[in-house]
């Protein structure tokens, strides 16, 4: 891999989903910040399909990251706006210098 050092530039927060009950007494999830960290964000692909009367988009991305610990699938990386899902975490050559986090975003839901 050529070092990716430079093309960290954009700065993500890692989030973890946190179950909290709300006055009611109902389950409620957050999500709560764990590291901001810089990171490289690569687009992969788009994809358009219609569901019920709705179009709905996903964009697949690939997020570069200096190795850190814990990082589980079930986080996500959220960037300005955007909140990205992890779909898997690549131990890139196993060298624990990077990740790989393949991640999807749904996007532009729009109904009749």
């Amino acid at each position: 891999m050529v070092e990716v050092i430079g093309k960290l530039r954009h700065q993500v927060a890692l989030l973890k989903p946190t179950i909290s009950k709300d006055e009611l007494g109902q389950e409620m999830e957050n999500l709560e910040v764990q590291k901001t960290i810089w990171a490289n964000i690569e687009p992969l692909s788009g994809k358009e399909y219609f569901s019920a009367k709705q179009i709905n988009s996903e964009v697949n991305v690939k997020i570069t990251i200096r190795y850190i610990e814990p990082l589980l699938p079930h986080w996500v990386v959220q960037f300005g706006h955007r909140v990205f899902n992890i779909e898997s975490i690549i131990n890139f050559e196993e060298r624990n210098k990077y990740l790989q986090l393949l991640c999807s975003e749904k996007v532009g839901v729009n109904s009749d």
